[in-house]
């Protein structure tokens, strides 16, 4: 009992500005895939126990904000999603602004995540309180984020542009 008394204690821990379920706080905390594993054995109800707001731990692990990104290594999100779903986790629950873990999945662009909400049932045809499928806002992500790509890839070829005048080749003849 005590130690779930501590574990709830976690309930609004925060990283950053952004608020953590208790499950995934504890990951970052341990960084043990194993004891998370241990938890939701012993407390099923982390898998799924919301915040105010209505995030789930499924939701807290698609967000990708910048204080995730930091503490998690590529695959984590994936690895704790699958142990959240097998504990039993909704991937259709909606939070506060009708957002499906997948909806928050397709700001992020995670398609490993996605791949795992999918293959456990999670619904792409869930419409949010905007009227967005997860598909919208995908789409809306990878258009906004066309330009600054050709602009990156602009300024590298420019760049190798640069390279190639600049920097003589070779010559393998004189050296023979």
């Amino acid at each position: 009992m005590k130690k779930l008394l501590l574990f709830a204690g976690m309930l609004f821990a925060h990283t950053g500005l952004h608020a953590r379920t208790a499950i995934v706080q504890e990951f970052i905390n341990t960084k043990s895939f194993p004891r998370i594993a241990q938890i939701l054995l012993d407390q099923p109800i982390y898998a799924s126990l919301p915040l105010d707001d209505g995030t789930t731990p499924l939701h807290d692990v698609a967000s990708h904000t910048p204080s995730f990104d930091r503490v998690f290594n590529p695959g984590d999100a994936s690895r704790l999603a699958v142990l959240f779903l097998r504990a039993d986790a909704n991937p259709n629950a909606q939070d506060g602004r009708g957002d499906t873990p997948l909806h928050v999945v397709a700001r992020s662009g995670d398609d490993g995540l996605c791949e795992v909400l999918r293959s456990a049932g999670a619904s792409g045809q869930i419409r949010n309180h905007a009227g967005q499928l997860p598909s919208d806002i995908a789409d809306a992500r990878v258009r906004s984020s066309t330009p600054e790509l050709v602009g990156i890839m602009s300024h590298f070829v420019s760049i190798a542009r640069n390279l190639r005048i600049s920097t003589p080749s070779p010559n393998l003849e004189a050296q023979g």
